[in-house]
């Protein structure tokens, strides 16, 4: 029976995950990543994965590079104004951190040529 209910309390909580398949990186591309949205200044979030996600424009404040306290990994946190004025904060997957780049939609994660899906095909929805 606890089996049953452990087994049922983690598929219910994988239906509300995101994929990180670029949230932890090694300190190179923490950084390289940190360079690049701050370049930017302005970037879209969007995880094409996602059931019912939209595209947030996103104009950046301060990206900070942040240890997660395992192996060798780090991640990067976003301070962020957003379309209403409000300033948010989050921890970024790169692999849904969006901008247009010589007039493509691209990732950030492609932009450092690092692998991985962003399940839209360069569809923005609301963007395009």
């Amino acid at each position: 029976m606890k089996t049953l209910l452990f087994t049922l309390i983690f598929m219910t909580l994988g239906l509300f995950a995101k994929a990180d398949q670029l949230q932890w990186l090694s300190k190179e591309d923490a950084d390289n990543g940190k360079t690049v949205i701050e370049e930017l200044g302005m970037v879209y979030l969007y995880c094409g994965c996602c059931d019912s996600d939209v595209p947030a424009l996103a104009a950046v404040i301060d990206v900070t590079v942040t240890y997660t306290g395992t192996d060798n990994y780090y991640e990067l946190v976003l301070e962020y104004v957003d379309v209403t004025g409000e300033v948010q904060s989050t921890t970024l997957d790169l692999a849904y951190v969006w901008t247009i780049y010589e007039g493509q939609k691209e990732t950030v994660g492609s932009l450092l040529g690092l692998e991985h899906d962003s399940c839209s095909d360069g569809h923005l929805p609301l963007v395009d």
